[in-house]
């Protein structure tokens, strides 16, 4: 069985219709990276109209107020691009693997749960049959 992933624009209207047979699972960014704004404006509009914030590089020939996150930088240099997109990796990374370690928490305690639950009732079924 295999997924696709579509994006959920939420209020975003389109002319896409899914039927109820398919088996898709809906995905939705949950940050959009602007390295400039200038060119992204298009990207930038269509991830507010979605909901989904945005982080960019903001030079001084660039409104601040259009992306959610401004990081005053000079968008033109290669090396503060570098810079901070090594640092935006690194972060999403970390949140990335620590969500992963909370994830594997959880199942194993769910997994400690069902056990239990089984445990008992196993145990109180062979001890009603013995008897």
């Amino acid at each position: 069985m295999e997924l696709r992933h579509e994006v959920d624009f939420g209020d975003v209207p389109t002319a896409r219709e899914l039927t109820p047979d398919e088996n898709i699972q809906l995905v939705k960014p949950d940050l959009l990276v602007v390295l400039n704004p200038l060119e992204g404006k298009v990207a930038i509009k269509e991830a507010n109209q979605a909901k989904i914030p945005t982080i960019g590089i903001i030079d001084t020939n660039v409104d601040p107020d259009c992306v959610t996150y401004p990081i005053p930088a000079n968008d033109d240099s290669n090396r503060s691009t570098n810079l901070i997109c090594g640092v935006l990796a690194r972060a999403g990374e970390a949140g990335y693997n620590r969500r992963l370690f909370k994830y594997q928490q959880y199942k194993k305690r769910t997994d400690n749960s069902e056990q239990e639950a089984i445990e008992p009732a196993t145990a109180t079924a062979t001890a009603t049959a013995s008897a």
